[in-house]
């Protein structure tokens, strides 16, 4: 017979419990709860006030809330604190048995940060779920797990102490072991996650359909009212109809059944239908077409271009200002300075419109790179009537909504391809001679539109015949009669050779600036930053004297179907397709002496575009809609220098990709700022650039400021970066460099010293060095005062009393902490004004210190401040939001108030 919940809790906790006897643990079963754990090490402390066990030991008792709610969820799940107890008597026994080694106490404590940090918040999960069981088969596993990683770590602690360092120290087998028990348990956690959300979900879609039933039986509506001045249908596609589109009827008519509009009592969400292939196949431009052909079914209709994060993004804000919900017209702040409306309020108000409005919406992400890139963009109302249409080379995209299609396009038919040539020759209907050697260009050429135009351009341009084409043709190639099932490859090769011979006469200079161009983002290149830079310098081989000229270049390049020049939103932008862009990457990689000639020029255009950013990493938001329109151009070189083989590394390139991860940093990516900054760090690396030279300053400041706020477990990492940021200022100061052009004034150079200070002084505080931390806190106080005042610098004075204040705060100095922390409010307030973001920063930074005085009521009065500041600033999905949320549960947790919490 099966055991039954109950049953299977006692079992497990008879068995750890006698492994816990066997280990010699006599006081394990005396520690039922947290609060006597937190007595029990705070006694253990005392007793070992000489060394870093104090510290080390403050340091665990403010990180494991998540332990907390692990043993009150349990508690619950078992109707007592029986099995719970074991938790913390277990953590107890390990702390006990380390503190004979604070080397091996200091690795055990960040593993059990590490720990807690991968526990979900349980009880908040079983109190909306109580009596599901799909919830307690993951905790029991979590909670086994937990105890077995005490054991082991008890194991190898109680073996003979000298004995166990030497391990400790010499082998990495105890720590493998340990840290294979923290894989387990973030499976575990994510184990627990995925049956939470899909309860969740359910529970959500029953919710959603009985409120739908309930409002049909009472009469009521849910239809949203249209904003004032907009005037539907909204069609919102940056691109022009192409004219020249022929054939794929059948997969027209496929893709709209997919997306035919849903009922007005719809209950299964969105249709969404995917179009997948290699590059080249035209997937965009079928979906461009069918924008055209059926936007009188749509009340709206979005395009958005979805190749990275930023242009989605981007692209996707600009939906609000359609509907009239946002603009992007400038405001202004507090302090008196203009600003734009922040981009992640535009894009909830998007996001809010889709899931809101009773109009019917199609939605096109197009060129999109991965599931996840979108996910968070994808209207959530289970009832909304809209439509998706996605293009991508990813041939198994994850099913997102519950009507959903997968197309995989394949290429042109003979008859439509050769219909399409036909079309671009302006031959409707072709002698049979001329049809017959048609056929046999776009059979050679595997049925590709983007080859088939290349091909069309070519012979119009040149003006010779099919058969003299064809003849040409099969003289310049001995690719085609590969096996007809390698579709991608032979898809490469037939562009490669329809490239070879399009490119053959072209005129150098042209030639040139197309290998310049395949370089640079291909979606959209802005002309002027081309014009002028070759206005002032001769990057191209012919002297740009005049627009007329680059024009005749760039219309030469048009007629052969290599670019396209568009104009939009008051300026021209030059585009290629991305296949083609590989094939004149490809040519250029067999000669590497032009590759790397071209690749120095394409440097050069964007160099000139993108402004420089500070050199001491301070984000300045004035220039980012400039880093907005160029940074595409930076990460396009990024990629480009890395492939094709061999890499092309410069040290003006590296430049850039600093300064795109300062502003990357600035405006929140933090994930793409730190790859950046690894990236670049890397080429100096390989350029055997010096390890303190100063142009890793902003890398180093960069990454140590955004590993800090990424948990425990990078706060060692985000140490060594602050670490080394403050050895290249003593190298700097003792040596200032006199070839990289830098003329920091005296004011700079006073900055670059006390952010120095500061910065390795944070990174000391949150990996618990916090007399570390107080010493470089302190001298940055004192360099501050030598050249300030609190009236003329009211931030850098601010930033100088939170960090102490913390510092305090962990030291169990609350009174001294919150003066401070009143001090840096005050100024933060002087600096930023009442109702701004910088400010809400410093109270989100002060509710900490007010928790761990204990002063619960005045936490929850600051977090409420804060979530009415930033919900009106940056809307609910902020993480400044977010974090007001999190504050105020904590603070109702705290003071008892258990249904407010949740």
């Amino acid at each position: 017979m099966a055991l039954g919940h109950t049953e299977l809790w006692e079992k497990l906790v008879l068995e750890k419990t006698h492994k816990f006897q066997y280990e010699n643990c006599d006081t394990f079963t005396k520690i039922p709860d947290f609060e006597v754990f937190r007595r029990s090490l705070i006694d253990l402390s005392m007793s070992y006030s000489r060394t870093k066990v104090p510290s080390l030991i403050q340091k665990l008792l403010t990180s494991i809330k998540h332990l907390q709610s692990f043993s009150a969820a349990i508690t619950s799940s078992t109707q007592g604190s029986w099995a719970a107890s074991l938790v913390w008597g277990g953590t107890q026994a390990v702390i006990v048995c380390a503190c004979k080694h604070a080397e091996m106490l200091e690795s055990i404590v960040d593993i059990l940060v590490d720990l807690n940090n991968s526990l979900p918040m349980f009880d908040a999960y079983l109190a909306l779920f109580p009596d599901n069981p799909s919830l307690q088969w993951p905790l029991r596993d979590l909670y086994a797990e937990y105890l077995e990683f005490c054991l082991r770590t008890i194991k190898y602690l109680n073996t003979n102490p000298l004995y166990s360092f030497t391990r400790w120290i010499w082998t990495s087998s105890p720590l493998q072991k340990l840290q294979q028990s923290q894989v387990k348990m973030q499976k575990y956690h994510k184990i627990f996650e995925q049956e939470t959300e899909l309860i969740h979900r359910e529970t959500l879609r029953r919710q959603h359909i009985e409120t739908i039933r309930m409002l049909s039986r009472s009469g009521l509506s849910e239809d949203k009212v249209d904003q004032p001045g907009v005037s539907f249908p909204v069609y919102s596609v940056p691109l022009l109809r192409n004219l020249q589109y022929s054939g794929r009827e059948a997969l027209l008519l496929q893709v709209h059944e997919s997306l035919k509009a849903v009922e007005s009592n719809n209950l299964s969400g969105p249709s969404c239908c995917v179009l997948n292939s290699c590059g080249g196949i035209g997937k965009t431009q079928t979906a461009l077409e069918y924008t055209y052909r059926y936007r009188d079914t749509y009340d709206a209709i979005f395009w958005i271009s979805a190749p990275n994060a930023i242009e989605l993004a981007s692209s996707y804000a600009t939906i609000a200002s359609k509907v009239g919900l946002s603009t992007l017209s400038s405001s202004t702040s507090t302090n008196g300075s203009r600003r734009s409306k922040d981009m992640d309020s535009m894009i909830e108000e998007a996001r809010n419109w889709f899931d809101g409005t009773n109009r019917n919406w199609l939605l096109i992400f197009d060129n999109v790179n991965s599931w996840k890139d979108i996910a968070t963009y994808m209207p959530n109302n289970m009832r909304t009537r809209g439509s998706i249409l996605i293009t991508t080379q990813i041939p198994d995209l994850s099913q997102c909504t519950a009507i959903f299609t997968n197309i995989a396009v394949a290429p042109l038919t003979v008859v439509e391809a050769t219909s399409l040539l036909m079309q671009l020759l302006g031959r409707k209907v072709p002698l049979l001679e001329n049809k017959a050697i048609a056929e046999k260009i776009v059979q050679a050429l595997g049925g590709y539109p983007l080859s088939i135009a290349t091909v069309g351009g070519y012979i119009l341009q040149s003006n010779c015949s099919l058969g003299e084409y064809f003849e040409r043709f099969n003289k310049s190639s001995v690719l085609w009669k590969g096996d007809s099932n390698t579709f991608t490859w032979q898809y490469e090769k037939t562009l490669q050779n329809v490239c070879d011979v399009a490119l053959s006469e072209l005129p150098a200079t042209a030639l040139e600036l197309l290998e310049i161009l395949a370089f640079l983002n291909p979606d959209e290149i802005p002309e002027a930053m081309i014009v002028d830079v070759c206005k002032e310098q001769d990057f191209i081989s012919l002297r740009l004297e005049d627009l007329d000229h680059f024009q005749e270049m760039t219309r030469r390049l048009s007629r052969r179907q290599l670019v396209r020049r568009t104009f939009k939103n008051d300026k021209y932008y030059l585009s290629m397709h991305r296949s083609l862009q590989w094939v004149v990457l490809h040519r250029l990689a067999g000669d590497p002496a032009r590759r790397n000639k071209v690749f120095l020029k394409a440097i050069a255009i964007v160099r000139r575009a993108v402004p420089r950013s500070s050199p001491i990493a301070i984000p300045d938001p004035r220039k980012w809609p400039i880093f907005e329109l160029y940074l595409p151009q930076v990460l396009s070189l990024q990629g480009h220098a890395a492939n094709p083989l061999p890499p092309l590394e410069q040290l003006e390139l590296c430049k850039l990709l600093i300064d795109g991860g300062v502003y990357l940093w600035g405006r929140g990516f933090s994930s793409d700022s730190t790859q950046t900054m690894r990236d670049a760090l890397q080429m100096l690396d390989n350029l055997g650039v010096a390890k303190l030279d100063f142009v890793r300053y902003n890398i180093h400041a960069a990454m140590g400021a955004t590993l800090i706020l990424e948990g425990t477990s990078k706060c060692r990492e985000a140490l060594f970066h602050k670490q080394r940021v403050y050895e290249i200022y003593l190298a700097y100061k003792d040596n200032p460099p006199t070839d990289t052009g830098l003329d920091l004034s005296l004011d700079a150079k006073q900055q670059i010293h006390s952010l120095s200070e500061s910065g390795l002084g944070v990174a000391y505080l949150f990996c618990g060095q916090f007399e570390n931390a107080d010493e470089k806190f302190a001298r940055t106080l004192s360099l501050i005062r030598g050249s300030a005042t609190e009236e003329s610098a009211p931030l850098q004075f601010a930033r100088c009393y939170v960090n102490i204040a913390l510092v305090r705060a962990f030291q169990g100095l609350y009174g001294e902490s919150l003066e401070l922390a009143g001090q840096a409010e005050a100024l933060a307030i002087r600096a930023f004004g009442e109702s701004s973001g910088g400010t809400v920063y410093y109270r989100f930074l002060i509710h900490w210190i007010l928790n761990l005085a204990g002063r619960f009521s005045e936490s929850l009065a600051l977090n409420e401040k804060n979530l009415a500041i930033s919900v009106e600033l940056n809307g609910k999905r902020n993480v400044q939001t977010i974090n007001a949320y999190i504050g105020i549960g904590i603070a109702h947790l705290r003071m008892g108030n258990a249904t407010e919490a949740e």
